[in-house]
């Protein structure tokens, strides 16, 4: 890794040092990259700065070219080199069916074993060093097969439990479902609905508020839309609720029983 650099070329902006750079790379002449450099505003606000106002030099973009410029090089030839080994190990991966690891496995192995038949019995020999090298690489290809193959079952793992989830959550509804279909579930919401509305009576008349009128709460569930209520009743089999009817200009709240008699309507 180079060292951090402080010169006049390391302090210009990163933008116009990659053009320096290129400019560099493409054969320019120093002479006509310091008359660029100290025409740029950007360098000679830079060079006010930094350096008291001195101009780039030629002896400056010298040393660049000797040191800092170098340096850019290998890291430009170590990304070309990381995205070119990139590319060709998805061809790879492709042409191999994502086997690759094995596969590489079992050539080492294959040369390992002719490496050895033709081995003289010296280690210093050709025979000898080639045995040993494709040994080395041939444990290094095995380390490379268990990672495959770890992160291979991991993925086979994760598709598993996600099949569980999906099918555990589709079997939880249809039971639902069923459940909601039983007179016992009917029940039970009609229970909650009754006691959902003495809870809100009971509120509105501690805070000195009149009793919701029966035509809006009658069948219905308290702080739920008549739409959302009209949905569940018909999952249930049951009537959606009465439409509402206006309301007389008098205040009177009539409320009819199972006969059709009219009487005030009480609240606990």
């Amino acid at each position: 890794m180079g060292r951090t650099r402080h010169g006049k070329i390391a302090s210009l902006p990163p933008e116009m040092r990659d053009q320096v750079n290129l400019r560099l790379l493409d054969g320019e002449e120093l002479r006509s990259l310091v008359r660029w450099l100290n025409a740029e505003p950007g360098a000679r606000r830079m060079l006010a700065e930094k350096f008291g106002g001195e101009l780039v030099s030629i002896q400056n973009l010298s040393d660049w070219k000797k040191h800092g410029h170098r340096e850019w090089l290998l890291r430009r030839e170590a990304l070309e080199d990381a995205r070119a080994i990139r590319e060709q190990a998805g061809e790879l991966q492709e042409a191999t069916g994502g086997a690759l690891a094995d596969h590489m496995a079992e050539v080492l192995m294959a040369r390992l074993l002719r490496a050895f038949r033709a081995w003289d019995g010296s280690l210093q020999s050709r025979s000898g060093k080639e045995l040993m090298m494709l040994r080395g690489m041939c444990r290094e290809a095995g380390e490379m097969r268990r990672a495959s193959h770890s992160a291979a079952r991991l993925q086979l793992e994760r598709e598993h439990l996600e099949l569980e989830r999906r099918n555990q959550s589709e079997f939880m509804k249809a039971e639902f479902d069923k459940w909601l279909a039983t007179p016992e579930a009917r029940e039970r919401m009609m229970q909650a609905q009754k006691k959902a509305r003495w809870k809100h009576d009971r509120l509105r008349q501690v805070f000195g508020m009149d009793p919701l009128p029966e035509d809006e709460a009658e069948g219905g569930c308290v702080g739920v839309s008549r739409q959302a209520q009209n949905a569940l009743r018909e999952t249930l089999g049951m009537e959606p609720l009465p439409e509402k009817e206006p309301q007389d200009k008098g205040g009177s709240n009539p409320a009819s029983d199972e006969n059709g008699d009219s009487s005030p309507t009480e609240h606990a």
